[in-house]
């Protein structure tokens, strides 16, 4: 059994995706999996088993109860999956405040949260993570570390497409707003196309909803200096099989075979327009070729992440 703990998440809406991508996964190959909220009457923690928690420790709180069940409970495991870059040990310490907005610009509250991370190294049994970028931050502290893909499910269905003469909105966008992606959305709006840009914590239903009916999914850096590729935005539209479109960024992922880049030499606005204005040309073969990546298998992923979460002895998994 697998216990994937959601209370420091708060209604966990906005991290659905990261929850049900392991718990189906790991479902899929035979393995059971709960979620714990820390209700009354269901307890937090499961004593002789697997704990899986996704950081954001906002809270001192949060990390001394974790600490105590730990100590508590020590045939126990405490599995963490992280997904911010750490750098000078602080998250996303190398992003300039005058590219984002909100707390990506506040330096005190990554600060804050980086320290509880720190609090809680020492109990910790093993790293999930999902981008290859991110592994040198964490080698440091010399735990198990496993890189999890994010590859396609085995016949999963579709989410809703309407058909392309009922769709009524240009573009959507979906994520943290920063200068770079407002200046975007405005260029494109002043041009006389509907563009819809939704909070990074709508509901995946409400998300679903504006992308079934969106022309083309925006995928903007956060701002000139990004390097990584926002890794669930891509792969939500490639297994949803929605017509999108990334900026370029330095860093490799194993992804970008499949995402459909703007051309550097071209702005990316001219880039969104092309597209939208003619949808035919959009190269549908990406979806297909992702699906049967051969080097993003699903099952075998996931065989590796069970093996993984019972053992913790590996010190980095790749498929």
């Amino acid at each position: 059994m697998i216990n994937i703990i959601t209370k420091n998440h708060g209604g966990a809406v906005h991290v659905q995706e990261h929850f049900e991508y392991i718990r189906c996964g790991l479902n899929y190959v035979g393995e059971n999996v709960k979620y714990s909220h820390g209700i009354d009457g269901d307890p937090l923690w499961l004593e002789d088993g697997v704990n899986v928690v996704l950081e954001c420790f906002e809270e001192g709180e949060m990390i001394v109860e974790l600490i105590k069940l730990k100590l508590r409970f020590p045939k126990s495991k405490l599995i963490v999956v992280v997904t911010e870059m750490l750098k000078d040990g602080i998250f996303n310490s190398a992003m300039a405040p005058a590219q984002a907005e909100g707390h990506y610009s506040d330096l005190s509250y990554w600060q804050i949260r980086s320290y509880n991370f720190y609090q809680l190294i020492p109990y910790i049994d093993g790293l999930v993570l999902y981008a290859e970028a991110l592994i040198p931050g964490y080698k440091e502290f010399g735990k198990p570390i496993f890189y999890l893909p994010l590859a396609a499910p085995p016949g999963q269905p579709l989410r809703q497409h309407f058909p392309l003469k009922d769709k009524n909105i240009d573009a959507v966008f979906s994520g943290s707003i920063t200068p770079t992606r407002a200046e975007l959305i405005e260029r494109l709006r002043t041009r006389n196309y509907k563009v819809v840009a939704l909070p990074s914590k709508t509901p995946e239903y409400i998300r679903d909803s504006y992308y079934a009916r969106s022309k083309l999914v925006l995928g903007p850096k956060l701002g000139p200096e990004t390097t990584l590729l926002s890794k669930w935005r891509a792969y939500y539209v490639l297994v949803n099989r929605h017509t999108h479109i990334f900026e370029q960024v330095s860093e490799q992922t194993d992804l970008d075979e499949y995402v459909y880049f703007a051309n550097p030499r071209r702005t990316f606005v001219d880039e969104c327009i092309d597209l939208i204005e003619h949808p035919g040309s959009f190269p549908l073969s990406r979806f297909n070729h992702f699906k049967e990546s051969p080097e993003l298998n699903y099952v075998d992923i996931f065989l590796k992440l069970k093996q993984f979460l019972a053992t913790s002895k590996a010190t980095w998994f790749t498929t």
